[in-house]
């Protein structure tokens, strides 16, 4: 005859728990059948060892139905709760979706991210519930429908202004794909300086001002901009964007730095400062590819007591990167002669004059480049 035994409640916490510390292997395929959590396995599972149930653990456990016996000392047990993982709702798991697509644009990170395992790796210790999306869920569908968000709050901040002003440039990247750039400027309500990139899109068509209209134009009918509203658009010197900019009608501001690029630039190129500029960035290229010649400079600098420096770059659209060359060159003479002074490179060091003149250029420049800081 069987003894009835009652269950002190009416839920499924008390079967689930009768499972766990008396039928380990049943309790265990139960876990492979619900999938509404996510729990360690038997091995890895962590007891408290005050729990009644496990302090005899002999008497209470029990053989499972397919006749297999668990035998558990009190020895194996550790102080510390089992590991359950809960689902997350709807809400908490389209939060951590936003979340991830606001990092990918913040930090302008490509749609792979989300796919990489040392992503998946910290977010399994973050939220071990959570499973982020493929990255064709971002290129398809979330980032696109950020991207409608924020152009619908930019657009509702340039309908609430009086007037705004545009500055907009043409380019070409390091693999020639050319480019438009149009970002529009506003003050608000409060008196703060806002900034919006209306624009960055390829221009893969010939670069004659009435293309240039046509696609300022086509950007500012994109974001509803009515072109009474505009006081002014700012561009560089260019022929081409400079007859656009007529064009269309606006009025038009150069752009300083532009012109004090060209200004510089222009007293670059004459004798004898074109020579002195000219050797400043063939010092670079001395050293930059040759690991010989840079242990050897190193090792000068070393011996002269200078600073460990490394000839610096220039760019020909940047007139300011001049400068480093020309200190670096002035700075460190010693050192560099006494390197070059057996090498065929030789002409490159500059004479006693010369130097008078590189440290003159430094003198009248200073004012300049700390001009152009601070409108950058």
């Amino acid at each position: 005859m069987r003894r009835k035994k009652n269950s002190k409640g009416g839920n499924t916490s008390n079967l689930k728990s009768h499972l766990r510390y008396k039928h380990p292997n049943l309790y265990s395929e139960y876990l492979k059948i619900d999938g509404n959590s996510t729990i360690t396995t038997f091995e890895d599972q962590e007891y408290n060892i005050d729990d009644p149930v496990l302090i005899n653990p002999q008497r209470n456990l029990a053989s499972d139905s397919q006749g297999s016996q668990a035998s558990i000392s009190k020895g194996i047990f550790k102080q510390s709760k089992l590991k359950v993982y809960h689902p997350l709702d709807k809400k908490i798991i389209e939060k951590y979706k936003h979340a991830i697509a606001v990092w990918m644009c913040a930090d302008m990170q490509p749609f792979n991210s989300v796919e990489k395992k040392g992503f998946k790796h910290l977010l399994s210790v973050l939220c071990p519930s959570f499973e982020p999306p493929i990255r064709k869920y971002y290129s398809d569908h979330k980032i696109p429908q950020l991207y409608e968000d924020v152009k619908n709050c930019i657009k509702e901040k340039l309908k609430g202004v009086s007037y705004l002003a545009l500055t907009t440039d043409c380019w070409t990247s390091g693999n020639g794909h050319p480019f438009i750039g149009l970002t529009a400027h506003i003050i608000n309500e409060e008196w703060e300086f806002e900034s919006f990139c209306l624009s960055c899109t390829s221009l893969n068509i010939d670069h004659n001002s009435f293309n240039i209209k046509n696609s300022i134009k086509q950007i500012l009918h994109n974001w509803d901009i009515d072109e009474s509203k505009i006081a002014s658009i700012t561009t560089d010197c260019g022929s081409n964007i400079l007859k656009a900019v007529e064009l269309i009608s606006f009025n038009y501001i150069s752009c300083f730095g532009h012109v004090l690029n060209t200004g510089v630039t222009n007293a670059f190129s004459l004798q004898p400062y074109k020579y002195c500029t000219e050797n400043a960035v063939k010092v670079r290229s001395v050293f930059h590819y040759s690991s010989k010649m840079k242990r050897a400079l190193l090792n000068e600098q070393t011996n002269l007591d200078l600073l460990p420096l490394v000839p610096p770059s220039s760019s020909n659209t940047r007139w300011c990167s001049l400068l480093p060359c020309l200190k670096f060159l002035n700075t460190q003479n010693e050192a560099l002669k006494n390197i070059l002074i057996c090498t065929k490179h030789q002409q490159i060091l500059p004479t006693f004059n010369q130097l008078k003149l590189i440290e003159r250029i430094l003198h009248i420049m200073d004012p300049l480049e700390q001009l152009s800081q601070a409108l950058a």
